[in-house]
């Protein structure tokens, strides 16, 4: 993780322009400002001023695909991936009862149906094999109706508050509370360009509120290359 002033630095790029709100697929999803990268970064520059990482702060961090698409829409090359990196391990720390002297000390331990479903996700997605075993039931469910079934009922939202909104997701928001079909495309998808959240469409260039930045002169900043 890089060092407080470095990433000051990196923050200092970002002039609010709004071009990646389209680009980030939690934004298109809730359509909610600190579930967009400018957002994030906006909670990150509040942690390097002295600010106390809230549960609500936390919860923007960790929904964060870590996809970069931002990254690529940025015109300032912000490099928004050590922004997020940092803004985890201060995330993590906290959850994990990290010592006082932390910079995010302060938001609420994770609970145990957090933990597990963590550990559930981390122990399946990064194994190949694992995933291939995990697709034949899945698909037997989909033929059968059963997500659909089952996204409808509060079953999963009890056992996992994050398992009940990936069905809905994954179901097309068939579920009482979940998505507004109108934002949904084929196979319960965000159409790209249209919040989910409000079944409306997404605006191509989001300004910003506040006083107006001027762009930062020179070409936008390089992740350095290995030494040679």
């Amino acid at each position: 993780m890089q060092d407080e002033n470095t990433l000051r630095e990196v923050a200092k790029d970002c002039v609010h322009c709004g071009f990646c709100l389209p680009a980030c697929p939690t934004y298109q999803l809730w359509a909610e400002e600190m579930d967009s990268p400018r957002g994030r970064i906006y909670l990150v520059n509040q942690i390097l001023d002295g600010a106390t990482l809230s549960d609500t702060a936390a919860e923007h961090f960790d929904r964060c695909l870590g996809c970069m698409a931002c990254m690529t829409a940025c015109p300032s090359g912000v490099q928004y991936d050590q922004l997020i990196e940092a803004a985890r391990v201060w995330t993590e720390e906290a959850r994990t009862a990290a010592p006082a002297d932390a910079p995010a000390a302060g938001a609420s331990p994770r609970t145990v149906r957090e933990r597990a479903a963590r550990a559930a996700i981390f122990s399946l997605f990064p194994y190949p094999r694992r995933l291939r075993a995990l697709a034949a039931p899945l698909r037997a469910a989909q033929r059968t109706g059963l997500d659909r079934r089952l996204a409808r009922s509060r079953l999963p939202g009890r056992v996992s508050p994050v398992l009940g909104a990936a069905l809905r997701l994954a179901s097309g928001g068939l579920a009482s509370g979940g998505l507004a079909s109108g934002g949904l495309g084929s196979g319960g998808l965000a159409r790209p360009g249209v919040s989910a959240a409000a079944g409306r469409p997404l605006p191509g260039r989001v300004p910003a509120l506040g006083t107006r930045r001027a762009p930062r002169s020179g070409p936008p900043r390089s992740t350095p290359g290995p030494p040679r």
